[in-house]
């Protein structure tokens, strides 16, 4: 089915410098170029953090596949002719997810610190090590794929300069890139790195019910507590969490590789098609959870669509791909529709109603889809037994219906309507609209990607595995018009599936990608760091004052009149993570978790009532709140007293 970017193919070694080994090479310096130019000055620290931070890096994805090389032996799934590149990426991942999971339960038990999170790697690092020696046949492999002749292998350098801007984007702090557009650094600094910092701090895993978003699975979030235990902090591990990311991103641009089909020319118009997708580059920059929901999702229907092809190891690989599918769930939420239950009816469709599926028995059939989706929920189960334990709904804050926590039903109104589709985008027109402008013509889809994988649906529509994928594709679409709040981001999942139907077409779709990437590293280098956070500084001081470093005191409001041993409040603020100060002297709430209900003010909603005795030191953000009371109703109105200030302040009561 596949052909994957490892594969051995009946060629001579290329002639001079015309090998793959050589397309390679000039990547890397490419690379290497690009991440000093952009560093500028500021180049001594980008190698500092390319040494340090990217030699951590090496290690961790050393113990993760040497944790799923030997787990993959329990499916007794063996790489096939050419297949060595979907073996490695699936070793990777089932690597990562097991990660995930034992940290989970380290943090639970109040266990994890920095001597088990060491302990934990170098367990994996000795896996993966007594591997790799044991197969020799493998680094044969690897050196006669780089001796062969190279030829459409070049077009791979398009993407360099994505991967250049990526990697220096994952050197700066977090909250400086992208912003005020989607993927801003806000959900970053309010939980993505902040609540991995609050449990670093208190040494286990707890549910923290100032911070909502702590409730949701954290599959990919279980990596960045994992970096702050090997950096030995949470700003001193940053910059490796952003890096974790952005091999997450990388690792699905391979898994795509390893899937899509049509020879040498498709891969590479796979691997092309979505490393110069914008959104990508984007996200890998900064610490989000899209890399592992695109891993672990992309990989979930590559081996369910495998399962279908081949009936002798069918079950097997559809609990493979039920593992994957429950990863992603593990990610995200949003994988629940757009992974697990997509697949599952998908495939159950094709075994049932496509004759040529139908090689064996009805029950052998319907037990290989009702196994992966018993594998999907076991492996999602540690997060929903932990959120249940924690809240009494499994899915908390989701379907309130099944139990609210301890939100008010003023806070459960607000969440439901901060996630739902603005009133002008609920009806069909609104909702189509939104997907022209949030997706079609947005130029983080990099224009042709999508309209590109239509056309090779139109002209491959015999094809079973385009028939899945493109099945694959309409209910992506379908939830994502009927029921998220229809930003772009939560689409995304469109981009390997679309790189896997635009392989289809081979060297047609080339210069269609040499075009997207052209203007894809214009327009992304025109976002890189946005009019509002350089308009206080230039480019090159900014990288100066801020490329790899740890202090980001200089993106918070002055605290010098904070005494240095009192708490300190935060009022509307959430981007906790900025504030570098012991979570016993901070605290804040997100604006869910502020309980504005029985006509309680906004400041005891976030600080509580007055304290008798004693002085309560606040820094008030009124401009957050003033947005609060736009967009995330119901809210009571900002009293005079603090919407006279245009800049947050400090007070006392």
């Amino acid at each position: 089915m596949a052909r994957p970017v490892l594969q051995r193919e009946p060629k001579t070694r290329g002639p001079g410098l015309n090998r793959r080994g050589w397309v390679f090479v000039s990547g890397v310096v490419i690379w290497l170029v690009l991440v000093m130019a952009y560093a500028g000055t500021a180049w001594p620290m980008a190698a500092y953090r390319l040494i340090v931070d990217g030699g951590v890096l090496v290690i961790w994805l050393v113990a993760v596949f040497g944790f799923g090389t030997w787990l993959s032996r329990l499916f007794l799934i063996k790489a096939e002719s050419g297949e060595s590149l979907l073996m490695f990426v699936s070793q990777t991942a089932l690597g990562l997810g097991a990660i995930s999971l034992v940290v989970l339960g380290l943090g639970l038990a109040g266990v994890l610190n920095q001597g088990v999170a060491i302990a934990l790697v170098g367990v994996g690092v000795v896996l993966g090590l007594v591997r790799v020696i044991r197969e020799k046949a493998a680094a044969n492999r690897i050196r006669g794929w780089f001796a062969e002749s190279a030829g459409w292998e070049w077009l791979g350098l398009l993407a360099v300069p994505f991967a250049a801007v990526m990697t220096v984007g994952a050197m700066l702090p977090p909250y400086l890139l992208w912003t005020p557009q989607e993927p801003h650094g806000y959900d970053v600094v309010e939980y993505h790195l902040e609540v991995p910092r609050e449990w670093f701090e208190a040494g286990r895993i707890f549910p923290l019910h100032h911070n909502v978003f702590s409730f949701f699975p954290f599959n990919v979030e279980m990596h960045y507590l994992l970096a702050m235990h090997l950096r030995g902090g949470p700003w001193a591990g940053m910059y490796l969490a952003q890096f974790m990311h952005g091999a997450f991103i990388a690792l699905t641009v391979l898994a795509v590789c390893s899937l899509a089909a049509n020879g040498r020319v498709g891969t590479v118009v796979a691997f092309v098609a979505v490393a110069t997708t914008p959104w990508l580059a984007q996200l890998g920059a900064i610490a989000y959870d899209e890399g592992g929901f695109l891993l672990f999702g992309i990989l979930a229907i590559g081996w369910a669509l495998r399962a279908l092809r081949n009936p002798d190891q069918r079950i097997r690989q559809f609990v493979l791909a039920g593992i994957f599918a429950g990863l992603a769930c593990g990610a995200k939420l949003t994988a629940v529709p757009e992974t697990l239950v997509a697949i599952f009816v998908v495939s159950a469709v094709f075994l049932l109603a496509i004759p040529s599926f139908r090689r064996t028995s009805l029950a052998r059939r319907l037990s290989a889809v009702i196994l992966f989706g018993l594998a999907g929920t076991l492996t999602f189960a540690p997060w929903l037994i932990r959120t249940w334990a924690w809240s009494g709904n499994p899915v908390f804050p989701e379907l309130p219906a099944l139990g609210h926590g301890d939100f008010s039903p003023v806070q459960v109104e607000r969440w439901r309507r901060a996630h739902a589709a603005q009133p002008e985008q609920r009806t069909i027109a609104g909702r189509l609209r939104a997907g022209w402008s949030e997706i079609l013509i947005d130029w983080q889809f990099g224009f042709l990607l999508i309209p590109t994988a239509l056309i090779a649906i139109a002209l491959n529509h015999r094809k079973p595995e385009v028939w899945f994928l493109g099945a694959m594709l309409f209910l992506l679409a379908v939830f994502w018009l009927g029921f998220t709040h229809l930003q772009g981001r939560f689409f995304i999942l469109a981009i390997p599936i679309c790189g896997l139907l635009v392989a289809e077409l081979g060297w047609r779709a080339a210069p269609v990608f040499v075009i997207q990437a052209v203007a894809g590293i214009i327009l992304l280098n025109s976002h890189f760091l946005t009019a509002e956070r350089t308009k206080q500084i230039d480019h090159t001081t900014l990288m100066e004052a801020a490329l790899g470093k740890e202090d980001l005191g200089w993106l918070t409001p002055s605290l010098d009149d904070v005494p240095k041993d009192q708490p300190l409040i935060l009022v509307g603020d959430a981007k906790a993570f900025l504030y570098q100060r012991p979570m016993s002297l901070l605290s804040y709430r997100t604006i869910f978790d502020a309980d504005t209900s029985d006509g309680r003010g906004i400041l005891d909603a976030w600080a509580g009532p007055p304290p008798k005795p004693g002085t309560q030191w606040l820094l008030i953000d009124p401009a957050e709140l003033e947005r609060f009371e736009k967009y995330y109703q119901p809210f009571p109105a900002v009293p005079p007293e603090i919407a006279r200030y245009q800049q947050p302040y400090v007070t006392t009561r």
